[in-house]
């Protein structure tokens, strides 16, 4: 199991959260401006040479950053997973759900770099309604995405659909919105752990969802992200996120066709994963896995507990994300 470093999984989280590392040293002028220190290279070793060379073509195709094509991929991926599998290390299990944020100005090219992504949940979402015989003609066919951010109408849609969903927006600020609102907010953060959820409807049965679990996937502006980490009201939202912060690509390359059809075919395998008896199939770390991921968290512990304020959260949460991440990055 390779695992990225905090500082590689962060994307220039540290000069959003505006972080207070303990003692003295040379300060980052950059904070005091809306400039940001360079973005550390994207991990492309833990994809493996095909899905990276994959990556690399489509970020080609949209004149985007590599890096909003490969942390959609991974969002993705958790997503068709879904509730089929979980982590599990020892006591600790965790479920296949990635929120992640693709942060850059209105000209970035994050919806160009999500786009395939969009077209393939389009293409499966289709292959499930032809495949699935609807006795009930006013019954809703199969979903994979969440079009609509309110609380209730992702409830139906995640009720509807066993195996999770996943949210795509090409701008998040609507749903950051949404979160301020009484009551959204938890359901949002119970959402990310995939437990069992019951919603209570006037004058109807509840709505019973024995796994809770949608992923996210959006593009926003540095701006947006500055101010829902602010947010006095945040419980915790927030430090859920994988922000993904890349430098802009310069320029322009001629725009190229890729070949999606190997990829196609494993969102197919991915989507086509089923739960064991109604319940999610736990994968355990192997020995070594074991090893390196206890290596990891001392080092990982030691770093948190220099961190402050909403830093801390959201290393906090970095714990549960390698599992997720590891559950993944192993799919075939």
């Amino acid at each position: 199991m390779t695992t990225p470093s905090i500082a590689q999984q962060a994307y220039r989280v540290i000069p959003l959260f505006q972080a207070k590392p303990v003692g003295w040293f040379s300060p980052d002028l950059t904070i005091l401006s809306n400039s940001t220190a360079p973005a550390p290279e994207f991990p492309r070793a833990v994809l493996g040479e095909t899905w990276s060379d994959w990556c690399a073509q489509n970020a080609t195709a949209a004149n985007a950053p590599y890096d909003y094509v490969a942390a959609s991929l991974v969002t993705l991926a958790a997503a068709l997973i879904g509730n089929a599998r979980v982590a599990g290390f020892g006591e600790w299990t965790a479920p296949s759900i990635i929120w992640t944020a693709n942060i850059g100005s209105p000209s970035a090219k994050k919806s160009p770099a999500m786009a395939p992504f969009k077209r393939a949940v389009a293409v499966l979402e289709a292959e499930l309604a032809d495949e699935i015989n609807i006795e009930d003609e006013d019954a809703a066919p199969p979903q994979i995405h969440v079009g609509d951010i309110t609380p209730r109408a992702a409830q139906e849609v995640l009720a509807a659909n066993v195996k999770g969903n996943v949210l795509f927006l090409d701008e998040l600020s609507a749903m950051f919105t949404q979160a301020n609102r009484p009551g959204a907010e938890q359901f949002y953060i119970e959402s990310y752990g995939g437990g069992s959820y019951i919603v209570n409807r006037k004058g109807q049965a509840p709505l019973r969802i024995p796994h809770l679990s949608m992923s996210m996937l959006g593009g926003t502006q540095p701006d947006t992200v500055r101010d829902l980490i602010e947010s006095r009201t945040n419980r915790g939202f927030a430090s859920r996120w994988l922000y993904v912060y890349p430098d802009a690509v310069t320029g322009f390359q001629r725009p190229i066709r890729v070949d999606q059809a190997d990829a196609m075919a494993a969102f197919r395998r991915l989507r086509g994963l089923d739960l064991e008896g109604g319940e999610p199939l736990r994968c355990e770390l192997s020995s070594e896995a074991e090893d390196e991921a206890e290596k990891w968290l001392i080092q990982h512990n030691e770093e948190s507990a220099q961190a402050e304020g909403l830093w801390q959260q959201w290393c906090g949460k970095q714990d549960g994300m390698l599992l997720r991440y590891a559950l993944v990055l192993e799919q075939p």
